[in-house]
């Protein structure tokens, strides 16, 4: 069990993870916590529209059996930040969404390497700001009983890639999926396009071979103070492969084109 970033509204999340990821998770195995997060007491954020003081230690709720606490933007240098900047700024703030994208990626490395050095049969990736509104039993099942390399995705708010804000990794594909930034810049330079969550995810997926399919598990996200965000859910199909979803988005765009 990988969590990252920043914990942000736990307070608020803290039971829905315990119910509908842990619970199910250690009714299948043993369960491992793994926790990396960034030491800030303070969040100024226009794009999501959040300004105010956090919990410094809440990251304690999550019980870690192994954790991570980093001083924010010593990872920069380190990651490459200065040349990803120049491959172009996606969100147009100066820098600030991309700044907080590059914590992000960091942060899902460290974990990812010192999940796997425990060798698990599955690794299961969650924000800690996220509300889970539905259980991860099925997809949890479906990650035990699968020897490829497989990872599971929301089928929702894929954003031009793969929604990436939880996932479930059988243990051959974790290390694509957690250990991404590795080909940030590459990503960047073969592109041309400024580096993107989403787009990044799915690119490394498919250029790493791994499988990908989806999940209707829903969650949605809780800013500091507990204001939760409207999400756009679908309506999906479970356990499908994500690439019979785009199949289906270009062959309406073709459909639309010829009217």
């Amino acid at each position: 069990m990988c969590y990252f970033g920043i914990t942000r509204s736990l307070e608020h999340t803290i039971d829905s993870i315990r119910a509908n990821v842990i619970a199910p998770a250690a009714a299948l195995g043993e369960v491992r916590v793994f926790t990396h997060v960034f030491d800030q007491n303070r969040l100024d954020n226009p794009r999501s529209g959040e300004l105010g003081a956090m919990r410094v230690e809440e990251h304690k709720l999550l019980d870690s059996d192994w954790l991570s606490v980093e001083q924010p933007d010593e990872c920069l240098a380190a990651r490459g930040f200065t040349e990803l900047a120049h491959g172009g700024d996606f969100w147009h703030d100066g820098g600030k969404s991309l700044r907080n994208l590059v914590h992000q990626l960091h942060s899902l490395d460290v974990v990812t390497r010192a999940a796997l050095a425990w060798q698990p049969d599955v690794v299961v990736y969650c924000r800690p700001d996220l509300r889970y509104l539905d259980s991860l039993e099925p997809w949890l099942k479906h990650s035990v009983a699968t020897p490829a390399p497989t990872v599971w995705v929301p089928n929702w708010q894929h954003w031009g890639g793969f929604n990436d804000r939880f996932a479930i990794c059988s243990s051959a594909a974790a290390a694509a999926y957690g250990s991404r930034i590795d080909f940030a810049l590459d990503y960047v330079k073969t592109t041309r396009r400024p580096l993107h969550g989403e787009r990044l995810l799915a690119w490394v997926l498919k250029r790493e071979g791994i499988a990908v399919k989806t999940m209707t598990a829903r969650a949605v996200r809780v800013r500091i103070g507990g204001r939760e965000v409207r999400e756009r859910f679908l309506p999906g199909w479970t356990d499908l492969p994500v690439e019979w979803f785009w199949q289906l988005v270009r062959w309406l765009r073709t459909a639309l084109r010829r009217r």
